[in-house]
């Protein structure tokens, strides 16, 4: 049986252990997950949710006995968290992310986890979750059918294969790519679209102070366009901090649309 500790078990760390957990053959389960993390509270909670089979508030508690540890923690906390675990990684033993940008963390990942030779680390990316947070949205399907980018700067071919095999394993359908690569890709699909849906609810709040009508007559359209701008705002000002280059210059080429359709605007 794989063990695999979880770092952080909330929406995404806590289906990844509920996905896992199901996972058998022969009737032999082939995943033990523990969980690690701030608040026993919500370990419980994640217990009792069926996410993982045991958990602590200590990482040297866990760590030592695990042969994949996925951080499951903001982008912006990555690196704390490496060093934090270092000391504590049996010799073997995996390391991998869910981070949604992967440059910043693939160079603290070689700068910290590259001081142990005998552990690996492989950059991953699950293209799932929603505006909600917590263990409480979990859900052991969440990964069904979705894209999950496994970054291929500096791996090694066995730590890879595994890791692939695991997101394989919850339903997840796997591509690879550069780090750079990745993190252009998303701030255009997914970081783009969360600041202008961000952007547009300040605005739309703002007037609404001084209009209290507007906000009982939006309709279905600006529901939809500022669903994700209810987001947890702590994990987007690190997610957006991390890629803030690749978002700069997506939001450059947005504004260079916005410019040409208000001169046509205006021209009408």
């Amino acid at each position: 049986m794989t063990s695999v500790c979880l770092v952080g078990v909330g929406l995404i760390g806590g289906s990844l252990g509920q996905a896992l957990r199901s996972k058998r053959r022969s009737g032999k389960r082939l995943f033990w997950v523990s969980g690690c993390g701030r608040s026993t509270r919500r370990l419980k909670n994640a217990k009792r949710l069926k996410a993982i089979d045991e958990y602590s508030l200590s990482m040297k508690v866990l760590i030592p006995k695990a042969d994949i540890i996925v951080l499951c923690v903001p982008v912006q906390f990555m690196a704390k968290t490496m060093r934090e675990i270092l000391p504590y990684l049996k010799s073997g033993a995996i390391v991998t992310d869910v981070g949604s940008v992967k440059q910043k963390i693939i160079i603290e990942a070689k700068r910290i986890l590259g001081r142990r030779k005998d552990v690996f680390f492989v950059g991953a990316h699950p293209i799932a979750g929603s505006e909600k947070s917590g263990v409480i949205y979990s859900r052991p399907d969440l990964f069904s059918k979705a894209a999950c980018i496994l970054t291929t700067d500096g791996i090694q071919p066995r730590a890879f294969r595994t890791i692939r095999k695991m997101w394989e394993q919850v339903g997840a359908i796997c591509t690879s790519l550069t780090a750079k690569k990745h993190d252009e890709i998303m701030a255009l699909v997914s970081h783009l679209p969360h600041f202008l849906s961000f952007a547009l609810l300040s605005l739309v709040e703002k007037e609404a102070r001084k209009n209290s009508r507007i906000l009982s007559l939006v309709g279905r359209s600006f529901r939809d366009m500022t669903r994700v701008g209810r987001s947890d705002p702590i994990l987007w000002k690190g997610i957006f901090r991390e890629n803030r280059f690749s978002v700069k210059r997506s939001l450059m080429r947005f504004h260079r649309i916005l410019k040409t359709l208000r001169i046509q605007l205006l021209r009408d």
